[in-house]
């Protein structure tokens, strides 16, 4: 079998780039796996990774632009003049990276994997040691940052699930929307990197990089700024978890709900809200905390829900649970006293609560001072 070409020449080796079909590739691919042969450079397979990849090279617009990459063994000869590769009897291609896409075309069907080529990027007879050092290039790769990944997929409508999808948006409207306490305080966009260009490489690397304010600037807008990242979690877990109060909520019920109680946070505690640096309110604990509080709050939501009887054969039970901005702030006002200062956990020894710790606190409190008698709160009965 014959293959075109390309070859790029670098400092440590001379790698040749050629496509071939799915089919063919299977056919002389050979895997060997750290550990496990004398010469395995590949990771342990991960099937869960592996059924991810198949059920995603199903699609018909599904791509894969990274190359397989391994090293050439065997009756390879080369052709220089014409760019050329011939494969012959028992040429094989050791895999150094690349075999849960192999993997994944194993479970895919004839017709399917027919649809599929890969490009090749591969080296000539190299010896293990060098093998192993260009597997390990891989940690030279700069990681996606997450905010970025999520602004890609929400302009691209790429989510992986609804939960997600929604949970980003929800985020982004707390972030953009006037009526949010949190508009223009929550970081959607991609972290700036802590160390930047100086003197020469600055100048060198200008028609790259543009005009960069001062990393010294950057550092001082991010007091009191959350992170998108820091509380995806928790947007997730008020969406999808069935102990949710907005469990079963549209996306505008669940923004008005959560904006709700944000207002009443920023009313209970003035002060608190308005200094990050020495309350942690508004800092990504305190807001992801007070998102938990819709999720393991079982006073809050005890003291938000009326239970409506009606008698006519039999008593029927209808609980109904009061999201109006007056019923949150009544019962969130329960929890005054709940001190968010940084203070307590600066003290030796002391480690700073979880989210989920911070709303089990709250809801604790909130349990203590409501009312005995009816932990039902009627306030907002109107809008």
């Amino acid at each position: 079998m014959q293959y075109h070409y390309i070859v790029e020449g670098q400092p440590g080796s001379e790698l040749f780039t050629f496509v071939v079909s799915a089919q063919d590739l299977s056919s002389f691919a050979k895997l060997e796996r750290f550990n496990e042969t004398q010469e395995g450079v590949e990771r342990k397979l991960n099937y869960s990774h592996v059924l991810k990849l198949a059920e995603f090279m199903r699609q018909p617009n599904a791509s894969l632009a990274e190359p397989i990459l391994g090293d050439l063994r065997g009756q390879w000869q080369t052709d220089r003049g014409s760019q050329t590769l011939l494969r012959q009897s028992g040429a094989l291609l050791l895999v150094d990276d690349g075999q849960h896409r192999l993997a994944a075309l194993q479970l895919l069907s004839e017709e399917e994997r027919f649809r599929w080529q890969f490009k090749v990027t591969a080296t000539l007879n190299t010896p293990y040691q060098e093998r192993l050092r260009r597997f390990l290039q891989q940690l030279m790769r700069l990681k996606l940052d997450t905010h970025l990944v999520w602004q890609i997929q929400d302009r691209g409508d790429l989510f992986p699930d609804q939960t997600s999808k929604a949970s980003y948006q929800l985020a982004k409207r707390l972030a953009t929307d006037p009526s949010s306490p949190l508009r223009g305080l929550i970081r959607l966009e991609e972290r700036t990197p802590h160390k930047q260009p100086l003197g020469a490489d600055a100048d060198a690397l200008k028609s790259i990089l543009g005009d960069m304010p001062p990393a010294t600037i950057l550092s001082a807008q991010t007091l009191g700024v959350v992170n998108v990242s820091g509380i995806m979690r928790d947007l997730r877990q008020l969406i999808a978890s069935p102990h949710s109060l907005l469990h079963y909520n549209n996306d505008p019920g669940r923004f008005e709900a959560v904006v709700g109680l944000l207002v009443a946070a920023k009313e209970i505690w003035p002060e608190e809200w308005e200094n990050p640096k020495e309350y942690f309110l508004r800092r990504v604990d305190g807001i992801a905390a007070l998102l938990e509080l819709f999720v393991v709050g079982s006073a809050f939501r005890q003291c938000l829900t009326t239970q409506e009887k009606s008698v006519s054969k039999k008593v029927v039970t209808k609980a109904t649970i009061l999201l109006y901005p007056a019923s949150l702030k009544l019962v969130l006002g329960y929890a005054q006293k709940y001190d968010w200062s940084f203070r307590p956990f600066r003290a030796p020894g002391m480690k700073f609560p979880k989210p989920v710790e911070i709303a089990r606190q709250l809801d604790s409190l909130i349990f203590q001072k409501a009312p005995r008698a009816s932990r039902v709160a009627r306030a907002g009965a109107s809008r």
